[in-house]
């Protein structure tokens, strides 16, 4: 009867000492910088991490995850804008759309006033494209920008118009 009892006491503290230890840890972790996920932060993938490139950077992937890639593939000036030409492949049998959002050039915000940052590109389901973020240069003047040195923006992944897929910020370099 001894052995029984004092088996079933030191069980009792091995599970409360496990139990004790497994709380200390679990408080460790959420203790970090993590920000724990709400259901609505599981539907957008959001790159913390600013994917960062120069002008001169080609072949720059900028996005790829559920079946779609975005690259960036060079800088293209005429008499009216500056384009940076993007790349898509979209693997997936659904379509998408890729906008900029949050942009600023040279410090300065887009805003409805000046529209100094240019995307909205379809992506068709099983397919490859192409596509641009455009600066026109009428837009960068009348807020007294003569050439774009960086761009700041969110390039975000919409299906069905109201649904964001992913947000990736990214700042770019003119070289």
């Amino acid at each position: 009867m001894k052995k029984k009892v004092f088996t079933v006491v030191v069980s009792l503290l091995a599970i409360l000492f496990l139990t004790a230890c497994g709380n200390n840890k679990k408080s460790t972790n959420t203790s970090s910088s993590e920000v724990p996920k709400t259901s609505s932060s599981q539907k957008v993938e959001q790159k913390s991490k600013v994917v960062e490139f120069s002008t001169t950077a080609t072949d720059t992937v900028i996005y790829e995850s559920k079946g779609l890639t975005v690259t960036y593939k060079g800088l293209e000036k005429d008499d009216y804008e500056y384009t940076l030409k993007l790349a898509y492949k979209n693997t997936s049998n659904k379509e998408y759309e890729v906008q900029t959002r949050n942009g600023k050039v040279n410090n300065i915000s887009n805003s409805d006033d000046h529209k100094i940052i240019i995307c909205s590109d379809t992506l068709k389901a099983s397919a490859a494209s192409e596509g641009g973020i455009k600066l026109p240069i009428n837009a960068l003047e009348a807020v007294s920008i003569t050439k774009p040195k960086v761009l700041e923006c969110n390039l975000e992944v919409i299906y069905d118009i109201t649904e964001t897929i992913a947000k990736v910020p990214i700042k770019v370099t003119f070289e």
